[in-house]
C-alpha cells in the first residue's frame, strides 16, 4: 500500500496559548510543516518565545495577536473576523491556553470552559461549508483531570470535564467537514496535537 504523506503546507493555524508549554512547542513544529500563516493569540507578549519562534520562522509565517480568553463571545467573533480577513479562511484552531489557580474560580471557569467554548463555536462558524466556510479541525486541549479529577484542583478538574463532553458532543454531531478533537495535555506531547492537526488534510486537501 502506498504510504500516505500528509503535511500542512499552505495550511492556515491559529492557536491560543501559543507562547508556552505544549501551545509553544507546537507552534515550533507548525513552522517547520510549511504552514502558510500561524495566529498566536495570547494574553501577553512573550519576548524570549517570539524571539525564538522567529529564529527558526524562515518564511515569516508567525504573526501575534493580543486576546483574552475571557473577553466574551462579542469580542472573540471581531477578533476571529480580523483573521479571516489576514487569511481568508482558517484551516485549524488549536485551544491550548488553560490556567488551574484556584483562588479565583470564576477566572477558571471563564479561561478553561466558557473561553474555549466561545473561541470554538467562532471558528465552526466560520469553517461551516453550510455557511460558505471550506471546512477546518478544531483540537481542544484538556487534561487528565477530565477522567480522574484531582481532589485538589476541583474547579480545574470540573472545566477540563466539560470542554472533554463539549467536544465530544460536538464530533458526534460533527458536519459540514469541521472536526473536532479533544487531547488530554498531562499525557499528551506537542507532537500528538500535530498529529491532529494533520487530520486537516484529509478533510479539504
Amino acid at each position: 500500500m502506498e504510504e500516505v504523506k500528509l503535511d500542512l503546507s499552505g495550511k492556515n493555524i491559529v492557536i491560543i496559548g501559543g507562547f508556552g508549554g505544549i501551545g509553544f512547542e507546537t507552534c515550533k513544529l507548525l513552522i517547520q510543516k510549511g504552514v502558510a500563516n500561524l495566529m498566536i493569540l495570547h494574553k501577553t507578549w512573550n519576548e524570549s518565545a517570539s524571539k525564538e519562534l522567529r529564529s527558526i520562522d524562515a518564511a515569516g509565517v508567525c504573526q501575534y495577536m493580543e486576546f483574552d480568553l475571557t473577553c466574551g463571545l462579542e469580542k472573540t467573533r471581531q477578533v476571529f473576523a480580523q483573521i479571516m480577513e489576514k487569511f481568508g479562511s482558517i484551516d485549524v484552531l488549536i485551544n491550548g491556553a488553560g490556567i488551574c489557580d484556584e483562588q479565583d474560580f470564576s477566572i477558571i471557569i471563564a479561561v478553561n470552559f466558557t473561553g474555549t467554548i466561545n473561541t470554538t463555536l467562532v471558528a465552526y462558524d466560520l469553517m461551516d461549508k453550510s455557511r460558505g466556510g471550506k471546512g477546518g479541525v478544531v483540537v481542544n486541549i484538556s487534561s487528565v483531570a477530565a477522567l480522574t479529577p484531582f481532589p485538589v484542583l476541583p474547579v480545574y478538574s470540573a472545566t477540563k470535564g466539560g470542554i472533554l463532553n463539549f467536544t465530544r458532543a460536538l464530533a458526534v454531531g460533527e458536519s459540514s467537514e469541521v472536526f473536532f478533537f479533544c487531547d488530554l495535555e498531562i499525557c499528551t506531547t506537542y507532537v500528538d496535537v500535530l498529529n491532529l492537526c494533520l487530520v486537516t488534510c484529509l478533510i479539504h486537501g
